[in-house]
């Protein structure tokens, strides 16, 4: 029995490694930044890292010094994740005006990341 389990266990690492794929999730800060870093080194030995995708970027503003200050301050983290997973796909998406939820929802983001990305481009990314 705890050879079959320990069979089992090779075959589900195997295919782990050799089939799946990992897409990191994150937004442009500091502690967000170190989290994907630290994330990377630790399943690289169990999993291929395929992208990552930076979420919430604040899109630019006329009239809003906050807003513009804090886009700065994010479009100098998206260059340090950029040069950090610079063999890696970048996917990035601006933070929307409402929550992604649903259908619908997730079909907006999904334009807002992928933008007019064929399906192949989507599961098979190229950095």
């Amino acid at each position: 029995m705890l050879n079959d389990l320990e069979q089992r266990g090779e075959r589900i690492s195997n295919l782990i490694h050799d089939v799946g794929s990992l897409r990191l999730v994150t937004i442009a800060e500091k502690p967000s930044f170190e989290e994907i870093k630290r994330a990377r080194d630790l399943t690289k030995k169990y999993i291929s890292l395929d992208a990552v995708h930076i979420n919430m970027i604040t899109p630019k503003a006329k009239k809003c010094d906050f807003c513009n200050n804090m886009r700065f301050m994010q479009l100098n983290y998206v260059e340090d994740i950029k040069n950090e997973f610079d063999k890696t796909k970048i996917w990035q998406s601006i933070r929307l005006k409402e929550e992604p939820i649903g259908l619908d929802g997730l079909r907006h983001l999904a334009r807002e990341i992928y933008g007019d990305a064929s399906a192949k481009e989507m599961l098979y990314p190229k950095p």
